[in-house]
């Protein structure tokens, strides 16, 4: 049996200082106490909340989902209480499309795959080069892909155990302006790093019957060391030398992101 699945779900997120999000699978929409993540199992989502549930899903199943992101904050600038020109950064924001995909496959009788690409974290936002706050903030982003491949064994009618495992990119960028004593316009500082790293999932699901099942899922903490540059660009000629000189022009510089482990568990009925 093969099964495919769509979703388009839309999400303003709200927050003073830009977009940000955390996307979960469609499975936990409607589900009392969340118990969708890692009881009900009906989709192919499981292989990314639950990878011991996809003993239930016989056949192949896929999963196709978009989310649509946009900001609706509003940030006004007093003017009155600074001396930097530029008055309000960009109000708004364009709308980001978020895809996720997720498939799974029994191999036999006890043995099922799956795997899943999706963006389990992210937020970031653009208030433009000229507003009044620029020699804090330009832009910003930090963005989590994850695909994820998982293995599910059925060991006898009620119990099945799973394992997955996490590849996950991480991307940061950020700029803000310089003000500059001898030089008309601004400077700017700008870093552009990125890293690879892994996790471990672990589950147990349990059906009790037909309709009563429990799940648990455990996913390892993530540390991803970031490497890339920070860079300072159009600066004026005295603040140009003593940054050759300081060597601090053009580095390469590496920073550790964790995303802690999480356990979830849900029952359903």
């Amino acid at each position: 049996m093969e099964t495919i699945k769509t979703a388009i779900k839309p999400l303003s997120a709200l927050l003073a200082a830009g977009l940000a999000l955390t996307a979960a699978p469609a499975a936990l929409a409607g589900s009392p106490a969340m118990t969708g993540l890692v009881g009900e199992a009906d989709t192919a989502e499981s292989a990314f909340t639950a990878p011991a549930a996809l003993t239930r899903l016989d056949g192949t199943h896929i999963t196709v989902q978009t989310m649509v992101a946009t900001s609706l904050a509003n940030f006004d600038v007093d003017e009155s209480k600074t001396e930097v020109e530029g008055g309000d950064p960009n109000q708004g924001s364009d709308p980001v499309i978020i895809p996720s995909l997720y498939y799974t496959r029994q191999l036999n009788d006890r043995w099922y795959s799956g795997v899943s690409l999706t963006v389990p974290s992210g937020f970031g936002s653009d208030y433009g080069g000229q507003w009044a706050g620029r020699y804090n903030t330009v832009d910003f982003s930090l963005v989590y892909i994850a695909l994820t491949p998982t293995l599910a064994y059925r060991v006898n009618e009620k119990l099945s155990l799973g394992v997955g495992v996490g590849i996950n990119y991480t991307s940061e960028t950020s700029e803000v302006k310089i003000h500059q004593l001898f030089k008309e316009g601004d400077g700017k500082i700008s870093s552009d790093l990125d890293a690879v790293a892994f996790n471990i999932s672990l589950s147990a699901f349990y059906e009790f019957t037909a309709r009563t099942r429990a799940g648990i899922a455990w996913t390892s903490d993530t540390d991803s060391d970031l490497e890339g540059n920070v860079n300072l660009r159009n600066l004026d000629p005295v603040f140009d030398e003593v940054a050759t000189d300081l060597g601090i022009k053009n580095n390469n510089v590496e920073l550790t992101n964790t995303l802690p482990q999480r356990v979830l568990v849900g029952m359903y009925h």
